[in-house]
Formats: C-alpha cells, structure tokens, sequence
C-alpha cells in the first residue's frame, strides 16, 4: 500500500471518529479507568499471547519438528512486529523467514495460523450478527459461505487452473511463490487445521472478554446485546484490514456498532484503543527486537516492509526466504 494511501486512510478514520466520537468524553471515560480491571485485561493479553505461542508451536512443529520453543517465540514475535508495519497484517505471514530453515513450509504454517484465525473471527461475527440484526446476518452468513467453498475449492485444487487461463496458474507469474505455498498448505494434516481452530476459537474468546473487561473498567453498559456486539466488531476489522499499522477500523467499527444500539460509544472506544495498545502494539514493538536481530536491523526491515503489498511473493523475496527456497522448502 503506497504511503500516500496509507495517508489518506489515516485521515479518513481521523476525521471519522471526529464527528463520531466526542473526545472530551472519550478522555473523560479513559481517565476513570478501574485499575484492577484493567490490570485483568493485561493478564489477559499475557495470557491470550501465550495461547498464540502454543498454537504456532503446535503448527510449525508439524512441519519443522526440530522447531525449539525459543525460536517459536521469536518467529511469532518478529512476525507480530512485520506484521504491524504492512498492509492487513499480510506481513506475519514472514514468520517463517526468522527460522533458519524450512522458511517456505513454515510460511505455510503461518498463513494457516492467520486463516484459521480469521475464519474463526468470522464465525463468531456472524452468529451474533444473527441475533442482534437478523438480516445483515443471514448476509454475513451468506457470505461466509460462499468464502468458505471458495477457500475449499482453492485449497483441494480447484483453483490451479483447467486450461481457461484462470486459477493459480494464472497468477504464477505475478506471485511466483504462491503455488509453492499452497502446495505446503495442502499438505498440513487434517487435525493440525482442527487443533488449529480450535485454539484460533480460544483466543478470539480471550480477545473478546478482554474487551468485555475494558468497557465494563471504563463505565460502559454490561448487556447481552453489548456481549453479542463484541464480535461483531471484530468480525467488521477482520474483513476491513485497511488501518495504519493495524489501528483505526477496529476503533470505528466499535463506535459505529455501539451508535446503532443506541449506547454512548465513548467506553467503546477507549476500550478498543487500549486493546490494540495491549494486543497489537506491545507485542508488536516487542518483536522489534527479534526482527532487528535476524534480519540485520529493524531499519533495514522497515524499508523492505514499506514495499510490501497483498503479493506475498514480494514480502519474502525481500527477506531471508529467498537465500534458502532453493534448499529445502517445497519438501514440507
């Protein structure tokens, strides 16, 4: 994503929540925050990051097994930080590059931690879209759907091309990586994509009571309707991955959902902007560390993240993936 667009999408959510939001009460709201609370929340961010670690673990060890617990936390880290700097967090699919080997099948692992996650995400969205709007959730639910037989057919093989120009074939040349790479995803067992989701449901469950935590720390409303709401946000950021250093959908989604309830969206938002605070960005800033170690320095890194786009190809040509494909990584 160009950083003139990058520009103007950081001061459309600006001005959006601008006329959304009244800041005297948002910082009003923030600034009565319940310590205990939020202190709960943390632990839950600790908590939830060690459920990511254990998921990730589980997934690079199918396909790397000499994989240590070391280098799982670094890889995940470093791929937490790539992934704050680059568009719709396409970027922690560059764990795989932190590992000294195995780099492409270990990419695979990651792009199916982050579709699991999503697909996950997703789900919960759209079960408590059906119960707070009925008809905006039987066209979510369409729409899941329709996804899912599409992400069926592309991973069974449906989509590699029938001789009509289109399929994987007809992207090989843009995205030269990305057959390689579905080749590897094709080749995870079935329980590694069940255990997979089953941990991806655990920690969207975390995710959501944190947030749950945060708005109660912050004075907002404790309802039924304000529980089914919570992942409806994060289903809206899931499928609008469009923020600046993933910040700014997930803040708007909050408000606008809270706005259609009728409810003051001022906790929700303080309780979305230290959820990122929390979830994304420390473990993000964290994994700077990591990615100035392995890659030869965080600066270094971020001019390569300043070229990344939805072509994944692009993001570990520039990286260390590059110097070992030719080895070992289409044997996962």
């Amino acid at each position: 994503m160009p950083l003139l667009t990058k520009g103007i999408v950081s001061v459309s959510v600006v001005v959006i929540l601008a006329l959304l939001v009244d800041p005297g009460s948002a910082w009003d709201s923030l600034r009565h925050v319940a310590p205990a609370r939020l202190g709960l929340a943390v632990v839950g961010g600790l908590l939830g990051l060690a459920v990511q670690w254990i998921k990730w673990q589980k997934l690079v060890s199918s396909v790397r097994p000499e994989t240590t617990r070391r280098e799982g936390l670094r890889s995940l880290l470093a791929g937490f930080s790539v992934g704050l700097f680059s568009p719709a967090r396409i970027g922690e699919l560059s764990r795989g590059i932190f590992l000294p080997s195995q780099r492409l099948a270990a990419s695979a692992a990651a792009a199916a931690d982050r579709f699991c996650s999503f697909a996950m995400t997703l789900l919960a969205g759209t079960l408590c879209l059906l119960f707070l709007w009925p008809p905006a959730g039987l066209a979510a639910a369409a729409g899941l759907l329709v996804i899912s037989l599409l992400g069926r057919r592309w991973l069974s093989g449906g989509g590699e091309g029938d001789g009509d120009g289109r399929g994987l074939a007809k992207y090989n040349s843009r995205w030269p990586m990305l057959l390689d790479l579905t080749t590897a995803l094709r080749r995870l067992p079935v329980t590694i994509w069940l255990g997979t989701l089953a941990w991806s449901g655990l920690f969207n469950l975390i995710f959501f009571t944190q947030f749950l935590i945060l708005q109660s720390s912050l004075g907002g409303e404790l309802s039924l309707p304000v529980v089914l709401a919570i992942p409806v946000i994060f289903g809206i950021k899931a499928l609008l991955p469009v923020g600046v250093m993933d910040l700014g959908v997930r803040e708007v989604s909050a408000v606008l959902v809270f706005r259609s309830m009728g409810l003051d969206p001022s906790p929700a938002f303080d309780a979305a902007l230290l959820l990122y605070v929390i979830n994304v960005l420390t473990p993000g800033l964290l994994g700077l560390f990591f990615v100035g170690s392995s890659v030869g320095g965080a600066v270094r890194h971020f001019w390569q993240i300043e070229w990344v786009t939805f072509s994944f190809a692009k993001l570990v040509a520039r990286s260390r993936l590059r110097k070992g494909a030719a080895r070992v990584e289409t044997g996962v």
